[in-house]
């Protein structure tokens, strides 16, 4: 079998930025990064501009403050997003209009010149959490809807996490695999788990997951989870369906930050899989789909954040990356925001 070529999101860079001599750094990368993203010369410019300004801002600004520079799945985008654990921005909407600045501690300054150059800018704060900002550069897709991040295990520079989604008048179709291991064999194995997401699809979700095992031989083998997030026939909101085999969590937040985790079954794809098994979870109003690797810890939730689940997709998953990343792994995270699903016309 040939193998499936890396998806450019596992080339997702991330950096600390100590140290104004990482402000240069960041911009290299970027520019590399929005290259592989398929933007064009004026896209790679204005990536390396909104990297080198959330740097500086970082380095400046916050406390152990980080970046992660990104392709989108969904079109030639690219997306940077800014990481802080200090005190949190006191007033997004005025730090994000051109000329303001501020001397206080987290990324809020100079967010006016980011806003320019980006086709979307978002971003929220907690007080005595930090701040989070995202950048978008490049087609919008459908980042309201779902977004995914994830980083390689520290010293690696491939992440054996890979994920793919299909946005559909049906609903939304996501597959998330973690490639046993770490490095390009790991990174190999995620990529061919999610390649042709559409085709997975038109399955209902065991028959995509053997799909999945059957793609895998002769890999090393994934975790994957395979879900489904529709409107319910029987609440009149929405449900996730889900099947997995492995370490690859589902859950579904409700409103007040509990979580509720799917059932996944035991096994790795290409190597040892059991007949797979669906579950059913409702999303209630308000609620979000998270499916992540074990890149993150297995007992977050966001009990009091209202702020978090209020925010984009994208946002959501950097809150989990910085808050609950066990850090000895790689990190694949996908969030799915079923209240966004009626602007994308699924009702």
């Amino acid at each position: 079998m040939a193998e499936a070529p890396l998806t450019s999101a596992q080339a997702a860079i991330r950096l600390d930025v100590a140290d104004a001599g990482m402000v240069l750094v960041a911009q290299q990368h970027a520019r590399r990064v929005a290259e592989l993203a398929g933007l064009d010369r004026d896209g790679v410019e204005a990536a390396a501009l909104v990297t080198a300004e959330l740097a500086g801002n970082a380095q400046r600004h916050a406390s152990r403050g980080q970046l992660v520079v990104q392709p989108s799945v969904d079109g030639a985008a690219l997306d940077v997003l800014a990481l802080d654990r200090g005190p949190g921005l006191a007033n997004w909407s005025q730090a994000i209009l051109d000329g303001y600045s501020t001397t206080a501690g987290s990324l809020g300054a100079g967010l006016g010149s980011v806003s320019r150059v980006a086709t979307s800018v978002t971003g929220f704060a907690e007080p005595g959490r930090g701040t989070v900002v995202g950048a978008r550069i490049g087609p919008p897709g459908h980042a309201a809807t779902i977004s995914a991040l994830g980083v390689p295990c520290r010293g690696e520079r491939v992440n054996g996490d890979a994920w793919s989604w299909s946005v559909e008048p049906a609903g939304v179709f996501a597959v998330l695999a973690d490639g046993l291991g770490h490095g390009p064999a790991a990174a190999a194995a995620g990529a061919a788990a999610v390649a042709e997401p559409g085709d997975l699809a038109a399955c209902e979700l065991p028959e995509a997951l053997l799909r999945v095992h059957a793609r895998l031989r002769g890999t090393r083998g994934a975790a994957v989870t395979a879900v489904r997030v529709q409107p319910s026939a029987v609440s009149g909101g929405h449900e996730l369906l889900a099947a997995g085999v492995g370490n690859v969590a589902a859950a579904v937040v409700s409103p007040d930050g509990t979580v509720r985790r799917s059932l996944i079954g035991h096994g790795t794809a290409g190597v040892a899989l059991r007949t797979p098994v669906q579950t059913r979870t409702p999303v209630p109003p308000g609620g979000v789909v998270v499916l992540h690797t074990d890149g993150l810890l297995s007992s977050w939730d966001l009990a009091g954040r209202a702020r978090v689940l209020d925010a984009s997709p994208a946002l959501l998953a950097a809150v989990l990356l910085r808050d609950h990343e066990r850090g000895s792994d790689d990190t694949g995270i996908v969030v799915i925001q079923p209240a966004a699903l009626a602007g994308e016309g699924l009702r």
